[in-house]
């Protein structure tokens, strides 16, 4: 997979020194810093031109951090009756009503009524 930097070393006007690249990489690196740290990124250089001619990239897995287990989930609960199995399906329960919550108020258009006298209600209902 290429990336628009990497392309740009053989366009015309587009970023090519050596020096710019690098600083490029370096403010990338800044704004995107937890995605950076999954990354080792060399960039080779033309010793005649001081260009930067090939980018190369590659992504180091660091098992004993969280981002090397994607997908993993970590519940915590005051509970200590509950064994595995029926916290997750209390959670997933939790979830499935959540949806259930949010397809009423959407899709259905059930709103809140905030209303002092009972005919208001009753009337809106």
């Amino acid at each position: 997979m290429e990336c628009y930097l990497e392309a740009g070393l053989d366009i015309k006007g587009r970023l090519k020194k050596y020096d710019k690249v690098m600083e490029k990489i370096g403010r990338l690196k800044q704004k995107y810093s937890k995605a950076s740290k999954l990354y080792e990124i060399d960039v080779s250089k033309n010793k005649k031109t001081g260009n930067a001619v090939k980018l190369n990239w590659t992504r180091r897995a660091e098992p004993d951090t969280k981002d090397g287990f994607p997908g993993v989930y970590c519940l915590r609960t005051s509970h200590k009756n509950l064994d595995e199995k029926l916290l997750w399906r209390t959670y997933t329960m939790l979830t499935d009503l959540e949806a259930v919550f949010r397809s009423l108020k959407s899709e259905l258009g059930m709103r809140p009524v905030f209303h002092q006298a009972t005919e208001r209600v009753t009337g809106q209902v």
